[in-house]
């Protein structure tokens, strides 16, 4: 038995000691402090809104039945009478005929490198950086999803690649390329198209109609309440296959309801900027051309005029926006690393292995970070400064391990 209790308190004492040495190597080696870096941010306050678009818009139809192919881009510029789509007897059909055009581009493009007999006048350096800011704008129109260029992005790429292989002289010619894409063309046939759609109004073309097309005019804007918007709704849609619509107007509107409250912070002729959801205008300049009063007075009308378009523009109703008020830029800081030490506002930033308090003048604030003044000086925040963002009894000169 004693044989038994004295080894009992030996393994007791060894675990105590390996507690003890376990806890003092943690705090070694896991600070007890945390940081995180002084990065730009930029950030803004405003008022929410649900922005409806007010465009004078011709919806275009088809008596022929068939697939559609368009030659128009969502959101594109079209003549009067100029062809925004072509239809054709199957899917197979269209199919080929988009394929056969593709071809053709291919061709010309090889063919006019073919005439380019002189890379010795070439400017090599010139030519790849060509080559990277291609390929470049075809990587952020691939991850910000602006894929409505990124045919003509990729076209110019491939030419651009072709003729940096003439001109290092990698390949010299293309004729055999030109032979395969002509026999390649020829195998699919002449596809024609059963019809062409011509528009016969000039403007933006947008591939579909939602039937607020004839509710809608911009003649209304001057007199909208929010009770009449907050009513409108779709027409029935006119017979027949339905091609899109021309947008007419070079100026078109956004609508929205806000607060009488909300209203005085603006005025008739500010250009400001609405904040979006879309990946290709987040910032949208607009200019306030109208504030309509509700008949209470309590909410009132405001109407953003725009004149930017593109795709993804072209194909929205309604959208959840931001109006911009107020726009803040500096130094992102948690809300964990603000402290007062004497009655001013700082950070605890690692310098050498010491802290230091460096006060901040704070730009605008969240519950989970501070947008804080970039320092002109060395005295002040500076982008990449450590700061503390956890870390007890912290004071200036404090030993940070």
């Amino acid at each position: 038995m004693k044989s038994y209790g004295f080894t009992l308190v030996k393994w007791l004492v060894v675990g105590f000691l390996a507690l003890f040495l376990g806890i003092q190597v943690y705090h070694s080696v896991y600070s007890s402090y945390s940081t995180e870096s002084a990065v730009y941010y930029k950030d803004y306050d405003g008022i929410p809104i649900t922005g409806f678009i007010i465009r004078n818009e011709n919806i275009i139809t088809s008596d022929t039945a068939g697939v559609m192919s368009y030659t128009i881009p969502e959101g594109g510029r079209v003549a009067k009478e100029g062809v925004v789509a072509q239809v054709y007897a199957s899917e197979a059909a269209a199919a080929a005929a988009l394929q056969v055009e593709e071809l053709e581009a291919e061709i010309q493009s090889l063919q006019t490198l073919q005439q380019y007999n002189d890379p010795t006048a070439a400017d090599l350096d010139l030519l790849n950086t060509q080559v990277q800011t291609a390929f470049q704008n075809l990587l952020e129109s691939t991850e910000g999803g602006r894929y409505d260029g990124l045919a003509n992005s990729a076209e110019q790429l491939l030419s651009l690649l072709n003729r940096e292989q003439i001109v290092t002289g990698q390949v010299t010619d293309f004729s055999g390329r030109i032979a395969a894409l002509e026999a390649e063309k020829a195998a699919l046939g002449n596809n024609l198209p059963v019809q062409s759609v011509s528009s016969p109004y000039a403007g933006y073309f947008v591939s579909s109609a939602d039937g607020y097309e004839s509710v809608l005019s911009t003649d209304m804007i001057d007199t909208l309440t929010p009770d009449q918007l907050n009513a409108l709704e779709p027409a029935a849609l006119p017979a027949g296959n339905i091609v899109g619509k021309v947008v007419s107007d070079y100026e078109w509107y956004i609508a929205a309801n806000i607060s009488f409250s909300d209203s005085l912070q603006l005025a008739e002729g500010d250009s400001i900027t609405l904040r979006t959801s879309l990946s290709s205008m987040p910032d949208l300049p607009v200019t306030v051309k109208k504030i309509n009063k509700s008949a209470t007075g309590e909410d009132v009308t405001v109407v953003f005029g725009c004149t930017y378009m593109n795709g993804e523009l072209a194909g929205i109703r309604t959208h959840p926006m931001t109006i911009v008020l107020q726009t803040y830029e500096g130094l992102r800081v948690n809300a964990e690393a603000i402290r007062i030490v004497d009655g001013q506002r700082g950070v605890y930033v690692v310098e050498g292995a010491e802290a230091k308090f460096v006060p901040v003048n704070i730009l605008y604030s969240t519950d989970s970070y501070s947008i804080c003044e970039m320092s002109g000086s060395g005295d002040g925040l500076q982008l990449y400064d450590e700061i503390i963002v956890k870390g007890k009894d912290l004071y200036d000169g404090k030993a940070i391990g």
